[in-house]
């Protein structure tokens, strides 16, 4: 009962911190600026934690290359979730990029040789079609800008998903998010214009920003350390689901997203039936 209610709760701060993201994206300042900011507080707000459990093993090159690729994965979907946010509902990116989970499970097939029964392949095909549903209309799937982003962020949240079970064979869960949002800030301050904008937008937003970094580092460290001792199978489709709940309900309710009501609703509840059959 414990284990369900922790990871109701990370479920849930995951979807709050997306909703924290769409609302600083209709901000002035750059998403690359945003992203570099969530970094900062997360690897601050999780370094106590990975002192106290440190556990990093570079003796394998594919490891220690791995460990440099999935942060700047994280970092690239992240910033282009903020993207997305600029233009389109957090409602509407939250359920299509839920795509990263098949684009993962493939990429977990097609890498780790990992094996599905044919419920999950039916789980993954839920999945896809209810993201997909939420762009359907008058008979053909509509894109835009925002669509666009929220592939690139499904497709880097993918990738990442196969390269966490890799690279946590050598990390311990706290030490591999607190590096993980280290290399993030050295390539953002390095290959963007971000550094410029940082101390004038915590300024001005230290509450959002400060929010969306601990909700979110909470949310997936404490998902990464309860698939330590559980089973990533029972975890991860209560997470996923309280996630996109969270934020289909606040994004309709809270930020006033009325379009597509009935698509986000039936793709919702199709997408959440898929997490449960995987």
């Amino acid at each position: 009962m414990t284990t369900l209610i922790v990871t109701i709760l990370l479920g849930i701060f995951l979807g709050l911190m997306y909703v924290c993201n769409k609302l600083l994206s209709a901000k002035e300042f750059h998403a690359a600026t945003f992203s570099t900011l969530y970094s900062i507080v997360s690897a601050l707000l999780i370094f106590p934690f990975a002192l106290a459990e440190f556990r990093m093993n570079l003796d394998s090159p594919l490891h220690t290359i791995l460990a440099i690729i999935s942060p700047v994965c994280f970092g690239l979907a992240f910033y282009f979730g903020l993207k997305a946010y600029k233009t389109t509902d957090v409602s509407t990116v939250s359920l299509f990029s839920r795509l990263s989970i098949p684009i993962g499970a493939f990429s977990g097939i097609l890498i780790l040789s990992e094996h599905y029964t044919s419920k999950s392949y039916l789980g993954l095909i839920l999945v896809m079609f209810g993201g997909l549903l939420v762009v359907y209309e008058k008979g053909r799937i509509v894109l835009n800008k925002g669509i666009f982003f929220s592939a690139l962020m499904a497709s880097g949240y993918g990738i990442i998903i196969v390269l966490d079970k890799i690279v946590l064979e050598k990390f311990s869960p706290f030490t591999y998010v607190f590096t993980n949002n280290a290399v993030i800030v050295l390539v953002f301050l390095l290959f963007s214009s971000a550094g410029k904008e940082l101390l004038p937008a915590v300024k001005k937003f230290p509450l959002l920003i400060f929010l969306s970094a601990f909700f979110g580092v909470t949310s997936w460290a404490g998902f990464l350390k309860l698939i330590e001792f559980r089973e990533i199978s029972k975890i991860y489709p209560i997470w996923e689901s309280m996630a996109l709940i969270t934020t289909v309900f606040l994004g309709i309710l809270f930020l006033k997203e009325k379009g597509r009501i009935v698509q986000k609703i039936i793709g919702s509840l199709i997408t959440i039936a898929g997490i449960f059959l995987l």
